[in-house]
């Protein structure tokens, strides 16, 4: 075919045929299956949009969208496209923030995502400590559930995140490392049935209703395991004050850390519990995009927050 448009060859001999421009708009189309409404959130015309997109087309000589009444439909070639526009998009974006910083020296922005049991240990802190010791560096912390704080990674709307992440529930996009691994703690409030003993068997838990932040799967076997029965949650929530409210008015009991009881006890006469046989261990993952690696910026906070979360999480207290 002369001019069909599978026609590629020679496209390096031109030179570039693409611009960030032209991904950005070939990506929100895309993703909002509308030239139209594509065109509102770029703040250009339809038909302005609609001839762009032909000239794409003309200059990589493949269609990219299937039109029709209903919308549009990625092709296999504008499918390809915007996954790897994607990543080109983000890596212009690292490119422009690392040359920022650098002209600057230490500064720039981190964003850091943060999941419940963390963010009562971290985010005061570290928010403080990086005032302190970096203060060029703007640090904006979002405390969200851990499937919500995976998603805005994959976006680009976090640098990394610090949470509990389970087995097998990353994608290609992200990647983790384990930061800590400690044992969690057994708390109840002080009027709770099991608050005197100087030990107390894990099935004995069996009788009594459990509250968290969440309760992820491998402490629920873990639990489900060593209580011999099912777990019966009373309250699962992402205030652990709210939590601690609950277990000074109830019998139910949670699973935390030291330097949680430590920030609890504060205002709540919470009582750990002695156990036996406490063998599960807690593992928080620092999780980022696999191709995106930290600005300068970025590494120094997650530094600061590593050592702040190894401070925090001291183990059970003998």
């Amino acid at each position: 075919m002369a001019n069909g448009r599978c026609q590629m060859s020679g496209l390096i001999d031109r030179g570039p045929v693409l611009g960030s421009r032209d991904i950005r708009q070939v990506k929100a189309v895309a993703e909002k299956g509308s030239i139209r409404r594509a065109a509102e959130v770029l703040g250009m015309t339809q038909p302005g949009l609609s001839k762009n997109l032909r000239l794409i087309e003309d200059r990589l000589g493949v269609d990219l969208f299937q039109r029709s009444t209903s919308g549009v439909r990625l092709t296999p070639a504008g499918a390809m496209l915007v996954e790897r526009g994607r990543q080109v998009l983000l890596d212009l974006s690292a490119i422009e923030r690392d040359i920022e910083e650098a002209s600057r020296g230490e500064s720039g922005s981190v964003k850091v995502g943060l999941g419940p049991v963390t963010a009562l240990e971290l985010a005061t802190g570290l928010l403080a400590e990086a005032h302190r010791l970096h203060p060029g560096i703007s640090v904006e912390v979002e405390v969200n559930d851990p499937g919500t704080l995976l998603e805005m990674l994959k976006a680009g709307r976090l640098d990394f995140g610090v949470f509990h992440v389970e087995p097998g529930s990353l994608g290609p996009e992200l990647t983790s490392r384990e930061v800590l691994r400690t044992r969690p703690i057994v708390l109840v409030g002080s009027q709770h049935p099991l608050a005197g003993r100087d030990h107390v068997d894990p099935r004995d838990l069996s009788r009594y209703r459990i509250t968290a932040t969440r309760i992820y799967p491998s402490l629920q076997r873990w639990l489900e395991q060593r209580t011999g029965g099912p777990l019966k949650p009373a309250l699962v929530g992402s205030d652990y004050y709210q939590i601690a409210e609950l277990l000074q008015q109830t019998d139910a009991y949670t699973v935390a850390s030291t330097g949680i009881l430590k920030r609890l006890q504060r205002f709540f006469p919470l009582v750990h519990l002695r156990m036996d046989g406490l063998d599960f261990e807690h593992l928080a993952h620092c999780v980022q995009a696999s191709s995106r690696p930290l600005s300068t910026a970025g590494q120094r906070i997650l530094k600061l927050t590593t050592r702040l979360l190894d401070q925090s999480w001291q183990g059970p207290q003998a």
